[in-house]
């Protein structure tokens, strides 16, 4: 669903076209190869995760999801609802795969695009 589409009593209000009104066409094909590596950063997710998960409450908007490792180290499932955002299909197929293994709490949605 694009954003314009949510209600503002949603909780989600975002217009990514105050920021990038023309987006570039491959604007949604991450090209860094560095989120593998992240995923596997356990001392730094659990310090930050530590430091951002108790302000984390209520419906989440995680703009740029990646492949899902952020939303696994902050996503504990008491919140309401956490939309993964994800431009790059590819990446977010990973996200979609976590899912399907209910690797993410139930709280967790995925949205492909901008």
């Amino acid at each position: 669903m694009p954003t314009s589409a949510l209600p503002a009593s949603s909780g989600y209000y975002l217009s990514l076209t105050t920021f990038m009104p023309n987006p570039a066409p491959d604007a949604t094909h991450y090209i860094g190869d560095e989120l593998a590596l992240f995923e596997h950063a356990t001392h730094w997710k659990a310090y930050y995760g530590g430091r951002l998960r108790p302000f984390l409450q209520g419906r989440v908007l995680e703009v740029g999801a990646g492949i899902g490792g952020t939303t696994r180290t902050l996503c504990d499932g008491h919140q309401a609802d956490w939309l993964c955002l994800e431009p790059d299909a590819a990446l977010a197929g990973r996200i979609g795969e976590l899912l399907h293994r209910h690797e993410l709490p139930a709280c967790c949605r995925l949205h492909v695009g901008v």
